[in-house]
């Protein structure tokens, strides 16, 4: 038996994974990183 283990991306774990621009483990707006884990600008 094989066991495989794929890591998928998970906005908001603390880790910039996949196609993240950040991840500030937050689900604040304005903050810099928005809650889709993509960059704001400001």
């Amino acid at each position: 038996m094989a066991i495989t283990v794929v890591n998928v991306p998970v906005c908001n774990d603390g880790l910039v994974e996949g196609s993240e621009g950040c991840d500030d483990q937050g689900n604040a707006a304005g903050d810099g990183c928005s809650p889709t884990c993509a960059v704001e600008v400001g």
